[in-house]
């Protein structure tokens, strides 16, 4: 099934950024829209509202807003499913080998990339990265 998926490529992988992109193309998926933003505390409350009462928030929200991120929009078959095997597991030391977190991750926080959960995920972030396509979206679904 096509559909779309949404990645964030975190401040300590901005290094990296067009060889991610490269090897999410190169796996299927297309980057369809892309930009570079500096997340704010609100948005990462918005995004990450699951987290909001684990300790590590705090910090996390700190790294996230050390630096800027790429948002990115996919589209591809199965691109929410697909997208989460290519990033791997949240931990970089057991994420897959040749997963991204595994590549480029260097921690638990800073893993390089985050990718949407599930359907109700996409559209939430979608919403918050992307108000300018919301339109286009609801159009599409008609």
């Amino acid at each position: 099934m096509e559909e779309y998926s949404i990645g964030i490529i975190k401040p300590d992988a901005m290094p990296h950024r067009n060889e991610i992109l490269s090897i999410i193309e190169e796996n299927g998926l297309k980057v369809i829209s892309q930009k570079i933003i500096h997340l704010d505390k609100q948005s990462l409350i918005e995004i990450y509202k699951e987290l909001i009462n684990k300790k590590f928030f705090s910090s996390f929200c700190d790294f996230m807003m050390s630096g800027e991120c790429v948002v990115f929009l996919v589209k591809g078959t199965n691109a929410i499913q697909a997208l989460n095997k290519l990033v791997g597991a949240t931990d970089p030391r057991k994420a897959r080998s040749g997963s991204l977190r595994n590549k480029f991750g260097t921690d638990i926080q800073k893993n390089a990339i985050h990718s949407s959960k599930n359907r109700k995920h996409f559209e939430r972030e979608l919403r918050i990265l992307f108000p300018e396509l919301i339109t286009k979206f609801l159009e599409a679904q008609r």
